[in-house]
């Protein structure tokens, strides 16, 4: 419904619940349990639940509607693939990565043969695998969908793109945990300074991009830089995030890290 999704936007995720719940109940009143329209109000139900950390619901909700879609459409079908993508995430945050893994390799497979190989939907799809296999362990297979998903977002939205940059930051990650920091430092660099020109100086993505280098410097026991970038960060994220968000607490948890091996 519109005003459970005005809900859910606003991040008032019970008053979501409460909604979709009632939009479900009227649209199986008028289309009885299986219908599209019924898929649609389970799955703005399992978002709601996930957005109250409720995970388990969740993913019991976006299960049903993955079912209900697949019996409706079919398997190769752009909903299916919302419905994977839904669950994909759902399984993640309760450390279901190996079914969450599954999950996201169906929706590259369904994207792949519903939009083509190149797609912009594709590139995040690829990325989001990538994510998920760096949280397994899986680091070679991760780097390698990270690149792919750069690549592909290069060549369809050119160099200069806020994805272009979340790509890069996210293969900073994986070189980083794979231990190569010199190629690390550089993808956070360039990520970076992409969203500061994109996005203006003063925005998360900035922060966190400043937050990635500065832990990164951090190891390489460049520390002076380090405190200068967890500051800038820092100093964003207390504008636009305000003084008692938990993102300002762990940049200054981090920032105390730095300085104690700074000796200050």
């Amino acid at each position: 419904s519109i005003i459970g999704n005005v809900y859910h936007e606003l991040g008032l995720f019970g008053q979501a619940e409460a909604m979709h719940r009632v939009v479900l109940a009227t649209v199986k009143r008028l289309h009885g349990p299986e219908h599209a329209d019924v898929a649609t109000a389970l799955s703005n139900l399992g978002a709601a639940l996930q957005g109250q950390s409720k995970l388990a619901e969740a993913e019991l909700v976006d299960r049903q509607a993955l079912a209900m879609r697949r019996r409706l459409f079919g398997n190769e079908n752009a909903e299916v693939a919302i419905s994977l993508e839904n669950l994909a995430e759902v399984l993640g945050l309760q450390g279901k990565l190996a079914d969450a893994e599954t999950m996201i390799r169906e929706v590259v497979a369904i994207q792949k043969q519903v939009l083509g190989n190149e797609h912009t939907d594709v590139a995040t799809s690829i990325q989001n695998l990538g994510q998920t296999l760096r949280m397994e362990g899986k680091l070679a297979d991760a780097e390698r969908m990270e690149r792919e998903a750069l690549a592909m977002r290069r060549k369809l939205l050119g160099n200069e793109h806020p994805n272009v940059a979340t790509s890069l930051n996210g293969l900073g990650i994986v070189l980083d945990e794979e231990g190569r920091l010199d190629e690390a430092e550089r993808a956070y660099r360039e990520a970076l300074a992409l969203r500061r020109k994109l996005l203006g100086k003063e925005h998360p993505s900035v922060a966190e991009s400043l937050n990635n280098l500065a832990i990164l410097l951090c190891g390489q026991g460049k520390l002076a830089e380090a405190e200068a970038a967890h500051r800038e960060a820092l100093a964003i994220e207390k504008k636009v995030l305000g003084g008692s968000h938990p993102e300002v607490a762990n940049s200054l948890n981090n920032l105390a890290f730095v300085l104690r091996d700074e000796g200050k």
